[in-house]
């Protein structure tokens, strides 16, 4: 190896090598979202204060328990440190995490693998796509998956526990941890793998088969989540090249170029070429096979959609496949491993070794450089403006009982205050009520009906002018926010109510009569059922890696 050996053993200097690219390839790709303040991004939204005593929080809500357990998560954490800390946190944990695990999981290997591995894990269209979309909760499955392959293949069932708890945070995500434990163990050990992957889910396993809400799902949302293709890259590409999101307003811009797509024939060629030398390796076996199940799923959408959509449709839980670019997640460790060991074999020769670290350093920002600085400067860090701390304030003051609607009655804003970017309306988490919006979602001009029984019944009876349902369904108040899209129509619509406070742009009125609506006794039960085994589950493994780790016998 000549002068470069320190770089390719496992010396000190490559052991801080891997770690400090890592952190600063994970700020580079942050960047604005560290600054002080919210991050707000279709999917993620963070709010100053998630009450824990929520109903929907713990998953007594009426909805499909989707942010279960990830919103009781960040509730508990929430009231021990502030809000945006944590979101930053766990934004540049999850990288690092990634980033780290990947370097780890081809430990074996010399500095520049593992140096390939890191930089993949950190940035690549995946990662632009769920940050543009604020999907942290599968960002934190993600970093999880290769720490949670470790621990399998060690047969570490305490250290697997928190990996598998991790990738619980959301029912897909959760489901996929499953689907690679028991894929990465041994066969002996899969009804283990299961029942620990059962126990870890059990939150939203049971909220959702107790849920007033129906378990499946509108079969148009197929098409709409289908796997894409972007520019003149073909879809099948797209999903090699680990992207293919359906929402083509969080794709980087440089996706949709020529370059990119000869970028992605190359990366696709260079995986192609790390499965040859991989063929005969031990345990690649078991990845190449998830990264096939994963490649699938991805194109699931585009190459059987009438057959996905009856699955969605008539098949409860079927709802969680239908998202085609969410299954690339099964393709990224085999894909890790395949651009590692073309790494590799390239810096073995030294007529090569340059090659090998450009690849290693160079090929995964080259796919997707615009995730640099947050996006471009996308993902900026917000405050909510004053109007809604005080709103949040005189509500909770309020004596009378009920939960809130929040109007226009429609799922995404836009604020200025955020800069235009769209994110869920913020007030299904701001305020300390149950807040009942809109899930029905409208890409295009296709609508896809969602989920919400509850939320489908109060809006038919807003519409009508039918404030004795909207009562009687639990509803005790309403907050307009004039500045939305369609606000102002929404003013109009509940001029006859009583006016509690007007706060800049958000409007806050009674609604005479409500009944109070609580969880049935049974529904608490077993949902609070739920929480315990996972929570004594994690917990127990957790207490046994800290004994082990205190008397010096094992991780």
């Amino acid at each position: 190896m000549g002068s470069s050996r320190p770089l390719d053993g496992h010396g000190r200097a490559a052991r801080l090598l891997v770690p400090a690219w890592v952190v600063t390839l994970s700020c580079l790709a942050l960047g604005p979202a560290l600054a002080p303040g919210y991050v707000l991004s279709y999917d993620m939204v963070w709010v100053p204060d998630l009450t824990l005593t929520r109903a929907d929080v713990w998953g007594l809500g009426s909805s499909l328990p989707r942010a279960v357990p990830s919103d009781a998560v960040v509730a508990v954490l929430g009231s021990l440190i502030p809000q945006q800390l944590l979101q930053k946190a766990l934004l540049l944990g999850a990288l690092v995490a990634a980033g780290l695990g990947g370097a780890a999981v081809v430990h074996e290997r010399g500095t520049a693998a593992r140096m390939a591995a890191a930089t993949l894990m950190v940035w690549n269209p995946f990662v632009a796509e769920r940050l543009g979309l604020g999907h942290w909760p599968l960002l934190i499955a993600y970093a999880a998956v290769p720490w949670l392959i470790l621990s399998v293949r060690g047969r570490r069932f305490a250290s697997a526990t928190p990996a598998l708890a991790a990738t619980a945070l959301t029912p897909f995500s959760g489901v996929m941890g499953v689907i690679i434990a028991v894929a990465t163990g041994r066969r002996r050990d899969a009804w283990r793998w299961l029942a620990l992957g059962l126990a870890v889910n059990a939150p939203w396993i049971v909220a959702s088969l107790a849920s007033p809400s129906g378990l499946t799902s509108d079969a148009q949302g197929v098409d709409v989540f289908a796997a894409r293709g972007r520019g003149p890259t073909p879809a099948w590409l797209e999903v090699v090249s680990l992207g293919g999101v359906w929402n083509a307003e969080v794709v980087p811009a440089f996706r949709e170029t020529a370059v990119a797509t000869v970028l992605s024939a190359l990366f696709a060629t260079m995986v192609a070429v790390g499965a040859v030398l991989l063929r005969r390796r031990a345990g690649a076996s078991p990845l190449i096979a998830l990264w096939v199940v994963g490649f699938a799923g991805a194109l699931g959408g585009v190459v059987a959609p009438g057959a996905l959509g009856w699955v969605t449709e008539h098949v409860p839980g079927g709802g969680l496949v239908r998202d085609g670019s969410r299954w690339v997640l099964l393709m990224v460790p085999f894909t890790v491993s395949a651009v590692a060991a073309v790494v590799e074999r390239l810096v073995r020769d030294r007529t090569w070794r340059a090659t090998g670290w450009v690849l290693a350093l160079v090929a995964p920002i080259a796919l997707v450089p615009d995730l640099a600085w947050g996006l471009t400067g996308q993902m900026r860090a917000v405050d909510y403006p004053d109007p809604w701390s005080r709103l949040r304030a005189e509500l909770a003051a309020q004596d009378a009982s009920g939960d809130l609607v929040s109007l226009p009655f429609s799922a995404f804003r836009a604020p200025e205050w955020n800069h235009g970017r769209p994110v869920l309306d913020p007030a299904g988490r701001f305020f300390d009520r149950v807040t009942i919006t809109d899930d029905t979602l409208v890409v295009g001009t296709t609508e896809v009906a969602g989920e919400d029984v509850r939320a489908a019944r109060i809006g038919a009876a807003i519409r009508a002018g039918d404030w004795d349902a909207v009562a009687a369904d639990g509803v005790g108040f309403v907050v307009v926010d004039t500045s939305a899209r369609g606000g102002a129509a929404a003013a109009e619509t509940v001029q006859d109510l009583p006016v509690v406070t007007v706060e800049g742009p958000l409007r806050l009125l009674r609604v005479p009569a409500a009944v109070e609506t609580r969880p049935r006794t049974g529904r608490v039960v077993a949902v609070g059922a739920g929480w315990v085994v996972a929570l004594v589950t994690t917990g127990a493994a957790v207490a046994q890696i800290g004994r082990r780790r205190k008397s010096g016998r094992g991780r």
